[in-house]
């Protein structure tokens, strides 16, 4: 949360605590809103209300699992809105 947190182009919403498969977190990136899901180390695997949440949300979804994958996030985004 903090790496996207701490770039200028990004404002953070937690959303950990809603449950239900939600992600953890609501990123605006370059004013693009954007769920992100954070996993920790590689094998962090998705549970069965997150795999249900994915399957029928449409609009932007991200996983991350590391600092490159947020920058990769970010940049993605870049010049989107």
């Amino acid at each position: 949360m903090a790496a996207f947190a701490s770039h200028p182009a990004v404002e953070v919403l937690d959303l950990y605590a809603c449950g239900q498969g939600t992600p953890d977190l609501l990123c605006a990136i370059y004013g693009v809103n954007v769920l992100v899901e954070i996993k920790n180390g590689p094998k962090a695997g998705y549970t069965d209300s997150q795999v249900k949440f994915n399957a029928r949300w449409t609009g932007p979804r991200e996983t991350v699992r590391n600092m490159d994958d947020v920058m990769a996030v970010i940049a993605k985004y870049r010049g989107r809105a």
